[in-house]
């Protein structure tokens, strides 16, 4: 029998007769056995342990690893590392590659394998919370940068994973938090979600960089080897917000709509010597070319669409990009006629009845409509809503007073009001 010295107390090795097991004793208490297949279980051991330890561990190891872990960790609880007194940041990493010419290693986080219809396990990077009045930490996730030379930065890739059969790839879905709740006060506003490019190298004598591309292009539609049909390219959709509702009985509004915003560019300045400033960038919109074929009609060419009661508007005041419904013209001879806002032109001939009509909202910002008296025989006039949402009239008392007019949202503008068969600058009276 020989003594050892434990944290614990004094103890001393003895045989267990029972298992020809060598025990550890302290106290009357087994704090460690080792067996014929020279495995060391203990039920406690409270210590230092200084050297190698090869083998397995099977418990829980509680304090300070220092030195090389190698093979694998078989752990089913959580890894937690102990909080400090002072806020100590935790690395996972690995040891920086010591040959010449050769990569560092990698490091892969992969959550294990579903079995048979079990799904894979998911991995979830979160930042800690904040404390008492205390923000949220950040997640960063960063390539590496280049080591020198004339060597691009490492990229960033996020990629959903391939689907099998006939199932769809996974989605990527970036989303910002939400914003708090308020009671008896305003609520948070939800955090920004930013794209940015990296900024452009700067130089002293030679070309600057250009700043970093932002590409988002849907992916090709799938292409069919036998008789099935090709897979229709995958969309693009920019969306703003939808604006908060109310529930107050009280003159609060309800909330706007989220704005969606394209900007370009702006060139750069030639603050010294002769040189030119750069061009601002621009904005291009390119509708997709309609597929080619060997034997069928060939697919339609992209459209750029403006829905119906919006419209394309400019910073300029009062600009508008002009719109024209191409439909066949109309004649009204008849009374109490509505004018239609579904074509471009409409005729009015009073010869043989008085032609009083209305004429609607237009279906779109910026709609151009042209009205022309040919015959002002009886009376002849319109009603319709004006540009400041009044009511207004525009009476013909001559034949050719024509009026092109502008739908501005609120109601229409009148771009132009003469004779155009004299030439007169006269036309309707405007009441």
């Amino acid at each position: 029998m020989a003594e050892y010295k434990t944290p614990a107390g004094r103890g001393s090795w003895e045989m267990d007769s029972s298992t020809g097991d060598m025990v550890l004793l302290v106290a009357n208490s087994v704090v460690a056995r080792v067996t014929s297949a020279s495995v060391v279980t203990a039920t406690t051991f409270t210590g230092n342990v200084t050297g190698d330890v090869t083998g397995d561990v099977t418990g829980d190891v509680t304090g300070d690893v220092a030195g090389d872990l190698t093979g694998s960790v078989d752990q089913a609880a959580t890894v937690v590392f102990a909080d400090d007194a002072v806020p100590t940041a935790r690395t996972v990493s690995v040891d920086n590659q010591a040959t010449a010419a050769t990569a560092g290693n990698a490091l892969t986080l992969t959550a294990g394998l579903g079995n048979t219809t079990g799904a894979g396990g998911a991995l979830t990077l979160t930042a800690g919370a904040g404390g008492n009045d205390a923000v949220g930490g950040a997640a960063s996730l960063t390539a590496g940068a280049a080591g020198g030379g004339n060597r691009a930065g490492g990229a960033a890739s996020l990629v959903g994973g391939a689907g099998a059969g006939t199932a769809a790839g996974g989605a990527i879905a970036v989303t910002s938090g939400a914003g708090a709740n308020g009671t008896g006060a305003n609520g948070g506003a939800s955090g920004a979600v930013t794209i940015a490019a990296g900024a452009a190298g700067t130089t002293d004598t030679e070309t600057a960089g250009a700043g970093g591309a932002i590409a988002v292009t849907g992916a090709a539609g799938g292409a069919a080897s036998g008789d099935g049909a090709g897979g229709a390219g995958s969309a693009i959709t920019l969306t703003g917000g939808v604006g908060g509702a109310t529930a107050s009985t009280a003159a609060d509004n309800a909330g706007a709509g989220g704005k969606i915003t394209l900007t370009a560019g702006d060139g750069g300045a030639a603050s010294a010597g002769t040189g030119d400033g750069g061009a601002g960038g621009d904005i291009e919109l390119d509708p997709g070319t309609g597929g080619a074929t060997t034997g069928g009609t060939a697919g339609a060419n992209g459209n750029v669409v403006v829905k119906s009661g919006a419209g394309v508007k400019s910073n300029v005041s009062n600009g508008y990009a002009p719109f024209v419904v191409a439909a066949a013209q109309e004649t009204i001879v008849a009374d109490a006629q509505a004018v239609s806002v579904a074509n471009y032109l409409t005729i009015l001939n009073a010869n043989g009845a008085n032609t009083q009509c209305t004429m609607a909202a237009g279906s779109i910002i910026g709609q151009i409509k042209k009205v022309v008296c040919v015959d002002s025989s009886n009376v002849c006039d319109i009603d319709y809503t004006d540009s400041a949402g009044s009511a207004a009239t525009i009476t013909y008392n001559n034949a050719g007073e024509a009026t092109v007019f502008l739908y501005n949202g609120t109601g229409w503008v009148v771009l132009s009001n003469y004779n155009e068969a004299t030439g007169s600058a006269t036309g309707g009276v405007i009441t």
